[in-house]
């Protein structure tokens, strides 16, 4: 993927029950804040199949992401590219 998007799938047994993304803040969000966000990431998507809501899935999801951006460079996510609250994937563990 080109684009920086990092993909990752939740499976339960062998069938995916989920999915999240975060992709890399735009060169506008960047340069409003000064290049205070070039490291940061927001989450793009969030999706648990309804059946596998409210088990800790969505949850689980998040850490897991929190868990591979540490080995990509990156600094941070945050819920939305425009946020200039975000969190350092280290409290993430």
């Amino acid at each position: 993927m080109g684009s920086g998007v990092r993909f990752l799938v939740a499976r339960m047994d062998e069938d995916v029950v989920g999915t999240i993304s975060i992709e890399p803040c735009n060169d506008d969000i960047i340069h409003c804040t000064g290049d205070r966000m070039k490291n940061i990431f927001g989450l793009d998507s969030l999706y648990v199949l309804r059946e596998h809501q409210c088990r800790g899935i969505g949850s689980a999801s998040i850490k897991g992401m929190a868990n591979c951006p540490a080995k990509r460079e990156i600094e941070s996510f945050c819920p939305d590219s425009g946020c200039y609250r975000h969190v350092p994937v280290q409290s993430m563990y």
